[in-house]
């Protein structure tokens, strides 16, 4: 472990250089901090009921968050890892609607579909649809 912890040292250092790599220790150090502030905890209680409300309309499950540390990915992927959260719909409904395109033209590729919120959204698109779950590659 004290091993791992040094790898990632090191990385950081090259990556930010010495006062970049403090500065993100103390914002990973006060994550857990904030994440317990009254707005935070009410940010979550309402992405929580949302999601609870979209998976409830369509009969899956794709709502949550879940943590690096709570998956099972073997080497050294991890470390580019970010949690999983599926996309909120108003906020994919506004990112395919910014391209002004004939998306039957297209196709949509999910790229690490997660749990396939993006998926299911992009289905009532006319595009043709890909995904590719990354473990599977």
């Amino acid at each position: 472990m004290f091993g791992r912890v040094l790898n990632k040292l090191r990385k950081s250092f090259r990556r930010r250089g010495f006062l970049g790599t403090i500065k993100c220790a103390f914002q990973k150090a006060a994550q857990p901090l904030l994440e317990r502030t009254p707005s935070r905890r009410r940010q979550r209680r309402l992405k929580e009921e949302a999601d609870r409300a979209f998976d409830s309309r369509h009969g899956v499950e794709t709502g949550g968050i879940i943590q690096l540390n709570q998956l099972q990915i073997a080497g050294s992927s991890w470390e580019q890892g970010v949690p999983y959260w599926a996309i909120d719909p108003g906020v994919f409904t506004q990112l395919l609607g910014a391209f002004s395109i004939q998306h039957d033209n297209f196709t949509f590729i999910d790229y690490g579909s997660g749990k396939g919120r993006a998926v299911l959204l992009a289905s009532e698109y006319p595009c043709l649809l890909y995904t590719s779950d990354a473990a599977d590659e």
